[in-house]
């Protein structure tokens, strides 16, 4: 019988960067448009990736890169950073390799501070940011604030003075992915919001955006490769940036 490991800890969330401490529990392979650091607190982590496990003190995983963290007893912190954001920028993601990358002292020591949250907000503020077109940057802002499940990309296209074809072709080459699945994970960000501050499973698909709480559910495990229900029980323990 296959065992069941619940997940258990806390989550930072600032803008373009959110942290998880804790224990790790299962998930399905998942891809995200984050960039991802995972790095051991009590040993080495192993991260579970397209060419098969890596082990390391500290792991980088890079936007849309197949993985899945494995469950064990020891505690991990979990940095996800906006593939655009200030940090993500810093910390150079648009090198780092496609698949997970097992590293070493460097970037263990970078992330095993006591206050995970005050050093990525500092590190966050002393970074340079990352400079969109503005037409996609309003683009971005408009879907994160829109909460209609279906709402239409050309329109925003036209809102924001795109074609959408030209608003589509901007998001490939300077997000590195779909218009559609920058909509989708921003719709995610919106129902994990509404998660946290205790609303209902059927409430935060509404609240995100989603057709209903089946969508949200499809979309979560697709990105993060957990249900709602395990996010909701992690995203609700307090901890702020």
């Amino acid at each position: 019988m296959r065992s069941v490991h619940p997940w258990s800890g806390q989550v930072w969330f600032a803008e373009d960067w959110a942290c998880f401490e804790g224990l790790c529990g299962d998930a399905q392979a998942h891809g995200h448009l984050a960039a991802q650091v995972v790095v051991g607190l009590s040993g080495p982590v192993t991260v579970e990736g397209a060419r098969g496990a890596v082990v390391g003190e500290a792991v980088l995983i890079a936007p849309g890169a197949l993985h899945a963290i494995v469950p064990s007893d020891r505690i991990v912190r979990v940095v996800y950073l906006q593939s655009f954001g200030r940090l993500a920028r810093s910390w150079g993601v648009e090198t780092w390799p496609a698949t997970p990358c097992a590293q070493s002292a460097r970037w263990a020591g970078r992330l095993r501070g006591a206050d995970p949250g005050r050093s990525l907000a500092a590190a966050a503020a002393a970074s340079e940011p990352q400079r969109l077109d503005p037409r996609l940057a309003a683009a971005l802002q408009e879907m994160r604030s829109s909460a209609q499940a279906n709402d239409d990309l050309g329109g925003v296209a036209r809102r924001v003075g795109l074609s959408p074809a030209r608003l589509r072709a901007l998001a490939r080459k300077e997000l590195g992915a779909p218009l559609a699945h920058w909509r989708a994970w921003l719709q995610l960000e919106r129902a994990i919001g509404a998660l946290r501050r205790g609303e209902p499973l059927a409430a935060a698909a509404a609240l995100g955006g989603f057709s209903d709480q089946a969508h949200l559910s499809r979309t979560m495990r697709r990105f993060f490769g957990i249900t709602p229900l395990t996010a909701s029980r992690v995203v609700r323990a307090p901890a702020v940036a």
